[in-house]
């Protein structure tokens, strides 16, 4: 629940300049898994960016990846995978398996 919050609270902060802004979630059985997905139409991430959530790097910048680093902490404690699609202009995807 806290991930899907922050996940969602960052889409709107990404999507406050966007016209016609839209985030869309998802969720789906796949065999024993939970599949939750949250999807912006915002100017996406760069690789920088999106990298936070696979990278154990320390955070220089509130504005480099701590709320990225929080997300991915919480997925790790309760063994959830979590994953990022994003394309600049477009949009991104947040994943979790749960």
């Amino acid at each position: 629940e806290t991930i899907m919050h922050n996940l969602t609270a960052n889409a709107i902060k990404a999507l406050k300049n966007t016209p016609d802004a839209t985030i869309e979630w998802s969720a789906k059985q796949e065999g024993e898994k939970t599949i939750l997905s949250i999807t912006d139409n915002g100017p996406g991430l760069d690789t920088e960016q999106a990298n936070m959530l696979y990278t154990d790097n320390s955070i220089t910048s509130s504005k480099t990846g701590f709320g990225l680093h929080l997300i991915r902490d919480l997925a790790k404690a309760i063994q959830c995978k979590i994953s990022v699609s994003s394309k600049p202009g477009l949009g991104t995807t947040f994943t979790l398996a749960v």
